[in-house]
């Protein structure tokens, strides 16, 4: 098609900074796990107190969610 930009919607650059900052995010809430993990392990060596770090870790993204939604709705 004449015309037609080779990036396609890339193209655009509203949704270019809407799509490279939405996979900026992600790349970092799945990186962010591996860092506490590091990050206790380092400290403590422990594998109980990596555990109770994972797990109010991810209670607390949880309760996050669970009101961002209510108050989304």
């Amino acid at each position: 098609m004449p015309g037609r930009k080779p990036l396609g919607i890339l193209g655009e650059p509203n949704y270019r900074r809407l799509f490279l900052g939405r996979t900026t995010s992600l790349i970092g809430d799945g990186m962010a796990p591996v860092a506490i993990a590091f990050a206790v392990l380092d400290l403590t060596g422990s594998a109980t107190d990596l555990g109770l770090v994972l797990a109010a870790h991810s209670v607390v993204i949880t309760a996050l969610v669970l009101v961002g939604g209510v108050v989304g709705d």
